[in-house]
């Protein structure tokens, strides 16, 4: 069943899905049967999931690491694993973590097949170049994210939407797909 929603919205999620009024617009097609976990009870973090590279954090005593992704990725390393980057003791400072990140799901979103629909013919090239300098690597970059071998955070989402509105508006505009997963940035 397809659901096709045309308003001004960004996807928030914590426990259930709440829609809150955003500057943008986001056209979303939502396809029900692609949206199998509908909170963090049901779609459970595994290993797999945490980005290569991604920090880990071995402080126990810390009062936020039930909810920290730092330390529930640290909970998931294999025991093969001895090496990697860290969060550090010196990250807590004056009862905070300097590196504190919640645990939470995150429309991510990816294919940029109708993205540059409203731009002007004559304007397409120079916002595609502007896009692909977005990921600063290039075309490789660019097309990960165009065939969804990377997925764009919200942020990412902002900010390619943003460059787009200075070529013009952004009404009905819509990545290619989304999905729920773990917000690791």
């Amino acid at each position: 069943m397809l659901f096709d929603f045309q308003y001004r919205f960004i996807i928030m999620f914590y426990g259930d899905i709440f829609w809150r009024f955003a500057k943008n617009v986001i056209t979303l097609q939502v396809i029900t049967k692609n949206l199998v976990h509908t909170n963090m009870e049901e779609k459970k973090l595994t290993y797999q999931d945490v980005p290569m590279g991604y920090p880990l954090c071995f402080n126990d005593e810390c009062a936020k690491k039930a909810c920290c992704m730092h330390y529930q990725a640290r909970l998931l390393m294999p025991m093969e694993r001895y090496t990697g980057s860290a969060v550090y003791p010196t990250a807590w400072q004056d009862g905070t973590c300097k590196c504190f990140r919640e645990k939470q799901l995150v429309w991510k979103a990816w294919g940029f097949t109708h993205i540059y629909d409203n731009v002007p013919q004559r304007d397409r090239a120079e916002a595609r170049r502007h896009v692909k300098g977005y990921f600063s690597g290039g075309n490789g970059p660019y097309y990960r994210y165009h065939h969804g071998e990377n997925r764009l955070s919200p942020k990412q989402q902002q900010d390619i939407l943003g460059i787009l509105e200075s070529y013009g508006s952004i009404d009905g505009i819509r990545f290619d797909e989304y999905v729920l997963d773990w917000d690791f940035e």
